[in-house]
Order: structure tokens, then C-alpha cells, then sequence
């Protein structure tokens, strides 16, 4: 089978939009990069794309790194989209949302059902943030955050937080471990103390973790082993 052909396949994408992969030399074949979209190949050739072995598989999984200024949607009127990032199939989709100004984690995928499982309230999956204020929390502050406080969501609805836990890093960051994702969350609940939140970025989603090696607006490939303990939550 031709490279580009079983790319085509593997990533759910045109040959079209799989030239420009092979030409950048993002494609390996047998750990050599190569940028011949004809060459013909087996199925005892290892093929690589960014570094991840490539095999066919009905559903994408992809780590992005999200900037600010992008909207966790596929498509938007006025602003650029996490899909504008990501040079593939555009039946990818976000597995939740990160706010406009928001970096950090972000999964993309078209696995409806897991994507529906993962974000559902019902299961409290862990998601960690990095988040800078502008005031210092005091500790009593501290400890009515983590056992949970009222705010509006995005409807205007009054509701009460499930449990939080605030990691101190120094006077004016915190890690912050959340299990729900309800609009502007993590600003709202320390707003509640008058705190502004001027930085704010998702480290990690269940076990999966932000990929330290990942630059801003860059994205890869989940693991076999990443999807594996996605599966398992």
C-alpha cells in the first residue's frame, strides 16, 4: 500500500492533507523520516507520525496543548478554534471545554461515546489546574474553598461545589483539582473570596497528564498506553 494511502486510512484524513505531513517530515518510516508519499509499504513497516506509531484505528485521540485565545469548539463565527490547530479529520471534536483564555490540556477525539462518559458529572473525573491570583488566599479562605462553596454556572443557576482540593504553591499559585467543569468555575469560586484569577492552565484530565515536552499550540497522538487508562475511568 502506498504511505500516503494508509495514512489516509490511519488518520481519517484526504491524501490531499497527508502530502503536507510527508513533505514537512513528520512521517517515519522503520525510524527514518521520509517524504515520499508513493513509497510503498507493508505491514512489517513500523510508521511513525510525530514520534507516535501510527496504526489504523477507527477513533483519533489527540493531546493538545491549547493556547489562549482559542475557542474549545469546531467551529466559531468570531474566533479561531482548537481545530484551526490541528491539521486532520474535522470530525474531531473537544472531550470538554477550556475556557477563551485558558491554556493547557486539552483532548481531542471523535469517540462520541468515551468523549459523553469522560464529561459526564456522574463520574468526578479529576482535572488539575495551574491557577495564578492577584491576592493571597488566607487559610480559613482555604479550607471553605476545598469543602465547597455557591455560585452561578453559566445559566445564572445557583449551585453548590463539590469538594476542591488547593495545593499551595507559593503566596499567589495553587494547584487545584476539581471534578466538575461548569463556566468559569475555577475564576467564580475564588472570586468568592475576592481573589482574581490572572493565569489559568489545565495540567492534567484523569490520569492523563499534559505532556511537559509539548509547546504551547502543539499537539500528538495519545499514546497506547494513555488510551488504555482513558478507557479505565
Amino acid at each position: 500500500m502506498r504511505l500516503d494511502s494508509f495514512l489516509a486510512k490511519a488518520l481519517q484524513q484526504s491524501r490531499a492533507k497527508i502530502s503536507p505531513l510527508i513533505a514537512k517530515g513528520l512521517i517515519e518510516v522503520n525510524h527514518k523520516i521520509v517524504k515520499r508519499k508513493d513509497m510503498h509499504i507493508s505491514d512489517d513497516d513500523e510508521i511513525r507520525y510525530m514520534g507516535e506509531v501510527v496504526t489504523y484505528q477507527a477513533f483519533l485521540y489527540i493531546m493538545l496543548h491549547k493556547p489562549s485565545g482559542y475557542i474549545s469548539a469546531t467551529k466559531d463565527a468570531k474566533d479561531p478554534t482548537v481545530l484551526d490547530l490541528v491539521p486532520l479529520n474535522r470530525d474531531l471534536f473537544p472531550m470538554g471545554r477550556l475556557d477563551k483564555d485558558t491554556e493547557g490540556l486539552l483532548i481531542l477525539t471523535n469517540d462520541g461515546k468515551l468523549a459523553h462518559r469522560l464529561t459526564s458529572p456522574n463520574h468526578d473525573v479529576p482535572k488539575t489546574y495551574l491557577a495564578i491570583l492577584d491576592l493571597p488566599m488566607t487559610i480559613e479562605e482555604e479550607q471553605i474553598f476545598q469543602n465547597g462553596i455557591d455560585i452561578y454556572d453559566g445559566n445564572q443557576h445557583l449551585f453548590h461545589t463539590k469538594k476542591a482540593l488547593l495545593e499551595k504553591k507559593d503566596e499567589l499559585t495553587y494547584h487545584v483539582t476539581i471534578t466538575e467543569g461548569k463556566y468559569h468555575q475555577i475564576k467564580k469560586m475564588f472570586m468568592k473570596f475576592g481573589k482574581k484569577v490572572t493565569y489559568l492552565k489545565r495540567l492534567s484530565m484523569g490520569p492523563i497528564k499534559l505532556d511537559p515536552t509539548l509547546p504551547i499550540g502543539g499537539y500528538r497522538l495519545l499514546t497506547k498506553q494513555e488510551i488504555e487508562l482513558l478507557k479505565e475511568i
